[in-house]
């Protein structure tokens, strides 16, 4: 086994393209090929579907990079944590976030990191806009994005790949027609994520690789997860939201997904620092400890 793979491998998913790969590891994209089709001979299975054109991780991608993104994080922490061995961690984190990044994803995150480090102090900042990371003294940024973010002298962390699904309650799927295909959502009563939109459409994408595009115009939308949950659970339409933020009440019996074979968008979480050079010991063992733990949070299977 060539950790080598492993690695090259995860840069690739993280960075959506052999090319962007190359460019943020600095790696000619040659070797990056090769490792690759090496990994996928060695599992005798197909990682990557690419051609020209294209780039589509496989199912079995997927769950291979799950699993191989704990390990190069566990060996890149078990470097660190040696490292530190000869101090206490202690100090502050100022962090920023948006709000459902904060209701469904940090206090467990954050809970256990300072139970392992008690002498840390981690201070939070939440909001959904733009948020300046150098004037403001942060340290770090949490932001989920569809698109690589815009080239900066700010230093981009992959956290965890989020998958987007649609939900509704059972009463309401009681008093619709059967939804079995995306064309059965044309004219459905819907809440959209965001509040600026001018125009609104569910981008779906099913597991084999086919898309649709289905138009709504909800009649109610937010930037407050938790508002469009409870207008869910209340029978108000269909919500797009993060599979893991409705995963309780799904299994609880408030919400089910619907068209369980496709997904309405993939979105990254990333995290943001403002430079490589100068990261205080408990800041870069917070985000050690993101890299390797978040993940398994916004999995979710039903």
């Amino acid at each position: 086994m060539d950790m080598n793979d492993y690695y090259y491998f995860v840069k690739v998913v993280e960075n959506k393209g052999f090319t962007h790969a190359a460019e943020m590891i600095n790696s000619p994209k040659s070797k990056i090929s090769r490792h690759i089709k090496k990994l996928e001979e060695r599992l005798d299975m197909r990682l990557i579907q690419r051609t020209t054109r294209h780039f589509v991780v496989t199912e079995a991608g997927w769950e291979f990079y799950r699993h191989a993104k704990k390990v190069v994080n566990e060996v890149e922490l078990a470097e660190n944590i040696v490292k530190k061995r000869r101090g206490t961690l202690s100090g502050k984190v100022n962090i920023s976030c948006s709000f459902g990044v904060s209701n469904y994803l940090m206090p467990s995150l954050i809970s256990a990191f300072l139970k392992q480090y008690p002498d840390v102090e981690i201070r939070q900042q939440v909001s959904n806009d733009y948020v300046d990371i150098i004037s403001k003294g942060l340290d770090m940024v949490i932001r989920g994005h569809e698109k690589n973010l815009p080239d900066s002298s700010l230093i981009q962390k992959h956290l965890a790949q989020v998958e987007w699904c649609l939900f509704a309650s059972p009463a309401f799927l009681t008093q619709t027609m059967p939804i079995l295909a995306p064309n059965d959502l044309q004219g459905i009563k819907a809440l959209g994520f965001g509040w600026k939109n001018d125009s609104w459409a569910w981008s779906l994408t099913r597991y084999d690789g086919e898309k649709a595009e289905v138009p709504h115009s909800p009649i109610f939308s937010s930037d407050d997860m938790s508002a469009l949950k409870t207008a869910c659970i209340d029978g108000l339409g269909v919500v797009s939201l993060p599979g893991y933020v409705c995963k309780k009440e799904v299994d609880d019996g408030q919400l089910v997904r619907v068209l369980p074979q496709w997904h309405s968008r993939s979105a990254a979480l990333s995290i943001i620092i403002p430079s490589r050079k100068g990261v205080l010991a408990e800041v870069r063992t917070f985000i050690d400890f993101l890299q390797i733990n978040a993940q398994e949070i916004v999995n979710f299977s039903f």
